[in-house]
């Protein structure tokens, strides 16, 4: 046990209440090992936190929605205000949950559909005092209606507790008004006199006697927002097989910052996600399930070399992409058709001097093409120079997925230079030794 607590206390989210059914975690057995040990309840709350669901680098959106569909929406969130007027006490709207949605920096994303759901309740108080000047007053309720109108940006959705959205607006404001009318019926009793005869003499005796009756209307309105963000990303992304290069394939892989991209093939892999996420409860006691995401990148690769939107990979067999946004899969068909585009180049010489400038024709013209030389990238079009630089001798230029290299050589004058001053001081140490040779007897 102690090695859970260990794991779990290295992780930091919002914190959970302990009212948890265990039940409804993926990791049932130590949820009720945590309930039922020793620990405070501050304590308890943090490693809850972390065992309501497995499922961290992607959005758990089922076991959310689960949890919101069994909220009650007759209990009152302990931060939600209340309103009375006459005999209606204590009503209040909650706007309790929004389904699909992510808090991302506190701000609240949603899609483009889902649902809402909504609590509210109210009390009636019928006093039974006697009111003033009767001898008995009788109140009872004639009328009692409440209506719960959700709308959204001023369109009217519907009534009720769950209400089904759908928009295509960046931002939108849900907003419910609560309306609730009470009319009570008030019969009013009032002593009056009743005369009778007893022995001949006429007497009386006070008899608690309907009056009259009145309905009293009370009626009170009790309203809520919640202003959203509508999360709509474009997702993209392009496989695009360049080529075979000994025993390997070559490809580019470019994609749009969706939430989680996979490349898949039948033996390898690629997924790059964005999020980490985690689940908090809010509104106690009601203990709305909230989804939270945080910024964080992780990246996995299996039986394959990425690097730089480069792709090395022995089998593409099975290849697919899928990307995912906070609410949706899309699927995207892998490229395995090589570019059939071609280009050439070539250089004005094929050896230069360190320094010296090198022209650079790319056929044909027009293109967009990336000129890689050294650790220097530049873009061109067609044409563009370069400095030679000692000992670079590679020039790469790519383009549409393919790339091509061109070889040159860079001389070094400062060996060169060694070299003549070396021969040179050889040739005349041989002139000199041979002088000597010759000439050595007529001397002597």
């Amino acid at each position: 046990m102690k090695s859970y607590f260990f794991l779990f206390l290295i992780i930091f989210f919002l914190p959970l209440v302990n009212a948890l059914d265990c039940n409804d975690t993926s990791n049932a057995k130590i949820c009720q090992e945590i309930q039922d040990s020793k620990l405070t309840a501050d304590e308890k709350t943090y490693l809850l936190e972390d065992i309501i669901s497995e499922d961290k680098l992607s959005p758990d959106l089922l076991l959310i929605k689960d949890w919101n569909s069994k909220l009650k929406t007759d209990v009152k969130p302990y931060e939600t205000k209340t309103q009375n007027n006459g005999y209606i006490k204590d009503a209040w709207v909650e706007i309790l949950a929004i389904t699909p949605s992510v808090l991302v920096n506190n701000q609240l994303m949603i899609d483009t559909q889902g649902e809402v759901k909504i609590g509210y309740d109210y009390n009636v108080e019928i006093p039974s005092s006697t009111a003033s000047g009767d001898c008995k007053t009788e109140r009872s309720i004639d009328k009692n209606t409440a209506t719960a109108t959700t709308y959204l940006n001023n369109d009217k959705l519907g009534e009720g507790h769950t209400i089904l959205f759908s928009t295509n607006t960046d931002h939108v404001q849900f907003i419910t008004d609560y309306v609730i009318s009470l009319i009570t019926k008030i019969k009013h009793y009032q002593w009056e006199k009743v005369y009778y005869y007893k022995y001949g003499k006429k007497k009386y005796s006070w008899s608690c006697t309907y009056a009259s009756t009145e309905y009293k209307t009370d009626s009170v309105t009790v309203s809520r927002k919640k202003t959203v963000n509508v999360y709509k990303p474009t997702l993209t992304a392009n496989f695009q097989l360049k080529g075979n290069y000994w025993e390997t394939k070559k490809a580019d892989f470019t994609f749009s910052d969706a939430v989680i991209t996979e490349l898949r093939f039948k033996d390898s892999s690629y997924a790059k996600y964005n999020y980490v996420f985690s689940e908090t409860e809010l509104l106690q006691p009601v203990n709305v399930l909230q989804l939270k995401a945080d910024k964080k990148t992780i990246e996995k690769q299996q039986n394959l070399i990425y690097s730089h939107n480069d792709i090395t990979i022995a089998d593409t067999e099975g290849c697919q992409i899928i990307q995912y946004s906070f609410f949706h899969r899309l699927g995207i068909p892998c490229n395995l058709n090589q570019n059939s585009f071609t280009f050439t180049i070539k250089t004005d010489k094929t050896a230069y001097n360190d320094g010296e400038k090198i022209n650079l024709e790319i056929t044909p013209q027009g293109q967009d093409y990336v000129v890689e030389y050294g650790n220097n990238s530049s873009s061109s079009k067609g044409t563009t120079s370069l400095i030679a630089t000692y000992p670079l001798n590679r020039i790469v230029v790519k383009s549409q997925g393919k790339e091509v290299q061109k070889l040159i050589h860079v001389k070094n004058e400062e060996p060169l230079s060694f070299l003549f001053s070396l021969s040179m001081f050889g040739l005349l140490n041989y002139t000199f030794v041979g002088f000597i040779k010759r000439f050595w007897g007529y001397f002597m």
